[in-house]
């Protein structure tokens, strides 16, 4: 293989000539320049052979095996001898190489438009700073909005729904092509307005699929008459899913029914007498408590103090103490009292008496309670003197009023 088919091969182009190559640790540094000994002026297209100068440039490359390639691009400029042009010197142009004024070469633009066109320009920023190419998204962004719009091939089955510019305040119509998966157009709105004119200008559309809106019903069969409508499919099982969870939710008893059949009693001839330690039976976290306890009482017989024990099983050393004075692993079990409790047996007697009205039986219960309070506290029955409820320990406390208070002193 000789020089210039190593340069074809290499930069792929056969319009450039290698000059050197230098392989480095760090970079590859290569010289190339023009092949041609004539080039044609850009404006007026005649050809020159009068060199007039030269000038490199410096464009990026892709890499080769991981590392950097640093390209030293010699230009000839030649002069152009056409009295009616305006130009009197031009530069040769290397359009399979690198574009006029470009700072990398197409091949690195390809790559760059390749990955930023698949994925997002966060991510593709990321992937190729692997491959040696800095950029940022922005400009990746800016890259891609410049691409030629594709050629618009004829629809045939449409896809309609809507999309949130912002969830439940603004929304617009998004239409794609399903039998290539491409988005075709987003429309400003998904009112029937925006998407009658849209069918009007594409009358190829021959089948469309929809969600159940009767906006887009009345809007393509305005639009596309002949077009038929079919139900899409990520709808029909949105839709049978939750009417499936409605009827579940429905019959959820009978369903708890058969999973958790209730169980047949067992005859009194046949039950066991509970053990004699089921009382005592402790629970995971009282077990633990109980081996602490039993840790902490061997600790110190053995002579060690509060302090390392309760370094040792890292617990505080007040905890410690009342370890080693003989504390139950059980925890203590407390009823919580209700504010209804004391008038639990008050209520029941009225409602087995009949009086199922809860208005009368609040105002009777409230008139024991004010005369059952005050000589708790010393206090004459008075009218005015009205109990309050304190919520925050669940306890019915008496609250004095301010001419009590004026007349009882502080």
């Amino acid at each position: 293989m000789d020089i210039s088919q190593l340069c074809q091969f290499l930069l792929n182009t056969d319009q450039l000539e290698l000059g050197y190559l230098v392989i480095e640790e760090d970079e590859i540094r290569l010289g190339v320049e023009g092949s041609a000994q004539c080039a044609a002026c850009p404006q007026c297209e005649h050809e020159s052979t009068a060199l007039h100068s030269h000038y490199l440039r410096y464009p990026r490359d892709l890499t080769w095996a991981e590392r950097p390639v640093v390209v030293e691009l010699k230009v000839k400029r030649f002069f152009c001898h056409n009295p009616a042009c305006s130009k009197r010197t031009f530069a040769e142009q290397f359009p399979d190489f690198v574009l006029r004024y470009a700072r990398k070469t197409e091949r690195v633009l390809r790559k760059q438009q390749r990955v930023g066109a698949n994925v997002c320009a966060r991510i593709a920023e990321q992937l190729l700073v692997g491959d040696r190419i800095g950029i940022s998204d922005t400009t990746i962004n800016r890259m891609l909005r410049q691409l030629p719009d594709p050629p618009e091939n004829p629809i045939r089955v449409l896809g309609v729904d809507d999309w949130a510019k912002r969830k439940r305040q603004r929304y617009g119509t998004i239409l794609v092509d399903l039998e290539r998966g491409r988005v075709v157009d987003l429309l400003a709105d998904r009112t029937a307005e925006c998407l009658v004119p849209w069918l009007v200008r594409h009358p190829e559309v021959e089948i469309v699929s929809r969600d159940r809106s009767l906006t887009y019903a009345e809007a393509i069969r305005q639009g596309a008459s002949n077009a038929i409508q079919v139900a899409d499919r990520w709808h029909l099982l949105h839709n049978a899913s939750e009417a499936l969870l409605k009827i579940l939710q429905q019959e959820e008893s009978l369903i708890q029914k058969h999973l958790n059949p209730i169980p047949q009693p067992v005859p009194r001839s046949e039950i066991l007498s509970l053990p004699a330690n089921a009382a005592e039976r402790l629970t995971a976290a009282e077990e633990r408590r109980k081996q602490r306890i039993e840790t902490a009482q061997q600790l110190h017989q053995r002579g060690c103090s509060q302090k390392s024990i309760a370094r040792q099983i890292r617990v505080h050393p007040k905890t410690v103490s009342r370890y080693l004075h003989g504390r139950s692993p059980k925890a203590r079990r407390h009823r919580t009292r209700r504010l209804l409790d004391p008038f639990r047996p008050y209520l029941l007697q009225r409602w087995n008496e009949g009086c199922s009205n809860a208005t009368n039986s609040f105002a009777k219960s409230r008139r024991r309670v004010m005369q059952a309070v005050p000589p708790l506290y010393g206090l004459p029955y008075n009218r005015c003197a009205q109990p309050t409820r304190c919520l925050v320990r669940q306890r019915c406390s008496y609250r004095m009023p301010l001419h009590h208070r004026a007349r009882c002193g502080p």
